[in-house]
């Protein structure tokens, strides 16, 4: 496999404990199989002591199947979105898993049988969770999530345009959801990866929209091995900070946290409009230990 002149997830599963393996590759053309352009599709199984797996690459563009009316989760991994569905139990095992999604123009289809839920899932953190890198805004292909390289996401839609992401990781030896954003947004709510205190561990910032159409904006950080959540904390009442201001409801008030700036804004009405303060620092925001909400 490691002919390949991509990157093949393949090439990331370990097989030191496997008992078998198999590798079935299919390929058009006359020459030896050394040109991934004449593959077409790759199936690599193996067998381990309490599981076995096999991974199915598709070559020609052709996505797999999906069972719609059995798909258990939905989980993203950078910009890579996957969908995973249970199968038809056999004798031999409790928990048949199908996980289908599509990275660097190849399609893959992997497939687990085991006894323990987590198994597909540690196996796409091993393939997918540590593999992508941050752009130049810090938007998406995060690296890590509050300092955790094992990482995955779940999007969920439980009303229409209503969007609810949990951010999960491994967090002594038990996985645990470390980060949770929701709001009406089309996608899905503005994420980013930003080291806002320097101390080398980026905190997670989330724009989201509430359903009276307010925008706010929730911050995520590891201080010390305990995830807190933040949020801009101010006084509406203070005239010095919010001169002129109209309507003091909460609708009314909108916060934004600007990517390119790196800076929270809050814009509130007035009777000429509407007047921007700009926060540069974290002196605004207020944190509390998270806890998982829903």
């Amino acid at each position: 496999m490691a002919v390949y002149d991509g990157e093949l997830l393949a090439e990331k599963i370990s097989y030191e404990d496997a008992s078998d393996i198999n590798i079935l590759l299919c390929y058009t053309g006359n020459d030896v199989p050394l040109k991934s352009d004449a593959w077409q599709t790759l199936s690599v199984s193996a067998s381990y002591e309490d599981y076995d797996m096999t991974l199915n690459c598709a070559f020609n563009g052709e996505s797999f199947a999906v069972d719609e009316e059995n798909v258990i989760d939905t989980i993203q991994y950078g910009d890579t979105i996957i969908q995973i569905y249970q199968g038809e139990t056999t004798p031999d095992f409790e928990l048949i898993y199908y996980a289908v999604f599509e990275y660097q123009n190849v399609c893959y289809e992997l497939k687990t049988c085991s006894y323990d839920k987590e198994c597909i899932y540690e196996i796409l953190q091993a393939v997918l969770g540590a593999n992508e890198e941050i752009d130049s805004n810090g938007e998406h292909n995060f690296t890590d999530v509050l300092g955790y390289k094992d990482y995955s996401v779940t999007v969920e839609q439980n009303m229409p345009g209503f969007m609810i992401q949990k951010y999960y990781a491994k967090v002594d030896g038990v996985k645990k959801c470390i980060a949770q954003v929701y709001g009406y947004a089309v996608p899905e709510p503005e994420v980013y990866s930003r080291d806002l205190d320097g101390d080398g561990i980026s905190e997670l910032i989330c724009n989201c929209m509430a359903g009276t159409g307010a925008e706010r904006v929730y911050i995520f950080r590891n201080n010390g091995g305990v995830i807190e959540k933040g949020h801009l904390s101010y006084d509406l009442w203070d005239e010095t900070m919010f001169s002129g201001i109209t309507n003091r409801g909460s609708a009314y008030i909108q916060e934004n946290y600007i990517a390119e700036t790196n800076t929270f804004e809050i814009v509130y009405p007035t009777e000429d409009g509407s007047e921007t303060i700009v926060i540069e620092d974290m002196n605004k925001i207020e944190f509390e230990e998270f806890v998982e909400e829903f």
